[in-house]
Formats: structure tokens, C-alpha cells, sequence
């Protein structure tokens, strides 16, 4: 309605504008959050795939050298997490657990 488009503008109107360092700032600061959730991300995502890998010797699907192999894969960038995916899939090997399971859990 008109009186709820009017009230909107007028809150709108009524918010203290924000300088250009400050947007600037802000944007810089969210650039960095996001960041951080990425690295943290892939860094999960590739204890995931070391995780799978060592489940996938446990069950005699690798040999130890190629667990390895695969692990040296995950290094630093991304190139060979897809790679050591697919291949922990075709094996048939499941995914890894949300939340890590402790050994000495029931």
C-alpha cells in the first residue's frame, strides 16, 4: 500500500548513510570473512578425501603406497582433490563422516 511504501522510504531516509572509507572498510572486511570460510572449506573438504583414504586401506582397497599417493595429490592447491574423488568413488568408497566418530566412542 502506499502508507507501507511511504514508512518504508521514510525508514530508509532515516538510516545514517554510510561514508565511502566505511563502505570501503566494510567491504574489505567481508572480502576477508569470505575468504576465511573458503580456505576453511577446502581445508575440510581435504581432510574428507584423507579420511576416505584411509578407510579405503583399512578395507584393502589400497595398497598403503597408493594411500600416499593419493594423499601427496591433496596437497597445497586444488588441482588433485577431484582427481582422489573420483577415485575414492569409483572404489566405491563411502563418504567420510559429518562429525569425525573418536575411537573410543560406543
Amino acid at each position: 500500500t502506499g502508507a507501507e511504501v511511504a514508512s518504508a522510504g521514510a525508514a530508509a531516509a532515516s538510516r545514517p548513510r554510510m561514508s565511502g572509507t566505511a563502505a570501503a572498510a566494510l567491504h574489505r572486511c567481508l572480502a576477508t570473512v569470505r575468504a576465511s570460510v573458503r580456505l576453511k572449506q577446502a581445508v575440510t573438504a581435504k581432510e574428507r578425501l584423507r579420511w576416505r583414504c584411509h578407510a579405503a586401506r583399512r578395507a584393502r582397497l589400497l595398497a598403503a603406497e597408493q594411500c600416499t599417493e593419493l594423499e601427496a595429490r591433496l596437497g597445497p592447491g586444488d588441482d588433485g582433490a577431484d582427481e582422489v574423488r573420483d577415485i575414492l568413488d569409483g572404489l566405491g568408497v563411502p563418504p567420510a563422516p559429518d562429525e569425525p566418530v573418536s575411537m573410543g566412542a560406543p
